[in-house]
């Protein structure tokens, strides 16, 4: 048997060094762009982190938060003991109210805890700070016509008629969830 031997060539040498530099220099960037990225979503987690959402209030005083995206939390207004909501199918909108509740966590537990917070908002809506919602072609929650207080938090722009345009919605009751051990549960 021969033996079969193959010498490079200066020319193809310099050629495959040159690809080596170009991958090294690609490699380099994209690790760059990747560390940027997660650099940027640790900001933006830290910023939308520190403020979950706005409170009534909050939204009410602040001229310069009208026309922005916001997510607002509130108790939503009862009248006779429900929820006072309308829909019109007509146009498929919700419109109700919310009036403020605390933002801050010590502040519920301080008040006995969201439900109680929730029920207390309720019962002075008139006395507390109030928006308007109106919730256009959504899928609408039926925790929205419960006669037990409600979280709702709404996710949209303030509008300069002082109506609050909501493009999503999220509705917490918490005395639905009061008992220690749900009968689901506690039958299997």
């Amino acid at each position: 048997m021969s033996e079969a031997t193959w010498e490079k060539s200066t020319e193809l040498a310099q050629k495959l060094q040159g690809r080596k530099s170009q991958q090294r220099w690609l490699y380099l960037a994209a690790g760059l762009a990747l560390v940027g990225v997660v650099v940027f979503l640790v900001i933006q987690g830290t910023i939308l982190g520190s403020s979950y959402f706005k409170t009534v209030e909050e939204l009410s005083t602040d001229a310069s938060l009208i026309g922005k995206k916001v997510r607002v939390s509130g108790a939503v207004v009862q009248k006779d003991g429900k929820n006072d909501v309308r829909f019109d199918s007509d146009t498929n909108t919700l419109y109700f109210s919310i009036t403020h509740i605390p933002n801050d966590s010590d502040e519920i537990r301080e008040g006995g805890g969201l439900g109680t917070v929730l029920a207390s908002a309720v019962a002075k809506s008139n006395e507390l700070p109030t928006i308007q919602v109106i919730y256009v072609n959504r899928e609408i929650p039926d925790l929205i016509y419960s006669d037990e207080p409600t979280q709702a938090i709404v996710e949209g722009k303030m509008g300069e008629d002082g109506i609050f345009y909501a493009t999503s919605l999220q509705l917490k009751c918490p005395t639905k969830y009061a008992d220690d051990i749900p009968e689901q549960v506690a039958s299997n």
